[in-house]
């Protein structure tokens, strides 16, 4: 992640907790299944956010790390924490290519929904060499719907209105997306370059019924439609945004389609 990467997402953690699409069951299986996880080692959770897949997978180390540049985030996967009776978390604020600092051995590396953010080569290095042998790194992607290349029309709407407020570059963070965006190309791409082996790829279909609300907050949740960037607006863009919304669909029911993503891969 960039130096500033702790504002990638400033002011967005509340909702990124609440709203966030989950990750799918069967993603955080087929990875307990390749890993052969037995309660042993230590998982590293990079860019954790909120703790999505950090407090779920703990019980299955010794004990896990969550690392992420964001206070925030990280406040709320402590309450996340607190909440689902995790003990064997640590959490750390710092950026994903510092990860050497650490100066420990991990069995698991996870990166969710934000190898998109990172060098991945300087980061996937420094994984390799803080992997134990037989041990490896898991990149996942949520519930990939695209809004900022939506089809549906709902999501349309929403991006359309978005634009009207914030203009029709994409933000990020205290600029623009591609000014804090590190990777480039497909995240199997960085894997078969780096020393890990044996890479796996899964695509799993996701289907979402939301609300206007839950929309909202996804938006919010967001690092291109962060509720800031509105800032005296943004009562009137979350009116207008449900106004439009259930204009297109009275019963304020919309269904969100995508798919999820997980590629893992092995320190031999």
């Amino acid at each position: 992640m960039t130096e500033n990467a702790g504002k990638i997402f400033q002011g967005a953690a509340w909702y990124y907790a609440r709203y966030r699409a989950p990750y799918q069951k069967q993603q955080l299986e087929d990875l307990k299944s390749f890993f052969h996880l037995d309660g042993k080692g230590i998982l590293l959770d990079l860019g954790c956010g909120t703790g999505e897949l950090t407090v779920p997978l703990a019980p299955y180390f010794e004990k896990a790390i969550g690392l992420d540049p964001s206070s925030d985030m990280l406040a709320e996967a402590q309450e996340r924490q607190q909440r689902e009776g995790a003990s064997n978390i640590q959490w750390i604020q710092g950026i994903a290519e510092e990860l050497d600092t650490l100066n420990a051995e991990f069995h698991v590396t996870t990166i969710g929904t934000a190898f998109h953010w990172m060098q991945q080569d300087v980061v996937l290095k420094k994984v390799y060499e803080q992997t134990e042998p037989g041990g490896g790194v898991a990149v996942l992607f949520g519930s990939l719907s695209k809004w900022w290349e939506a089809h549906a029309p709902w999501q349309q709407k929403a991006k359309e209105i978005v634009q009207k407020y914030l203009g029709p570059n994409r933000r990020a963070g205290e600029g623009y997306f591609k000014t804090y965006r590190q990777g480039n190309g497909k995240s199997e791409d960085a894997l078969g370059n780096s020393a890990f082996k044996e890479i796996k790829s899964y695509v799993y279909q996701t289907s979402l019924t939301l609300s206007s609300e839950q929309i909202l907050g996804r938006l919010y949740s967001s690092s291109w439609a962060n509720k800031r960037y509105f800032a005296d607006r943004a009562f009137e863009f979350e009116n207008e945004l449900k106004e439009e919304l259930l204009a297109l669909e009275p019963r304020d029911t919309f269904l969100e389609e995508g798919t999820a993503e997980s590629y893992f891969a092995l320190k031999l």
